[in-house]
C-alpha cells in the first residue's frame, strides 16, 4: 500500500496495481478502497487500478478536526 500526503497534513493510502489506462476507484464517504477488491481482481490485467483509502478509513489518516468529514455541495 502506498501513501500521500494531502494539503492539510494527513497521510492517505492508496493501492496502485495492474497496466493499462487508469481507473480511479473512489469509495463512499464512510468506506475504503477495499470496496473495489472484486473489481480490481478482474480487471487489473487490463487496466491499472487506482484506489484511495479516505481519510478516518483503514490505514488512512484519522482527522481530528470532524468539520473535515463533509462533502460540498
Amino acid at each position: 500500500m502506498k501513501r500521500f500526503v494531502t494539503s492539510d497534513g494527513l497521510s492517505l493510502a492508496y493501492t496502485d496495481e495492474g497496466e493499462g489506462l487508469p481507473v480511479l476507484c473512489l469509495p463512499g464517504l464512510t468506506r475504503d478502497g477495499a470496496d473495489f477488491d472484486e473489481l480490481a481482481a478482474a480487471l487489473k490485467g487490463r487496466y491499472r487500478l487506482i484506489r484511495l483509502t479516505l481519510r478516518g478509513r483503514g490505514a488512512s489518516d484519522r482527522d481530528p478536526d470532524p468539520t473535515n468529514y463533509n462533502v460540498g455541495i
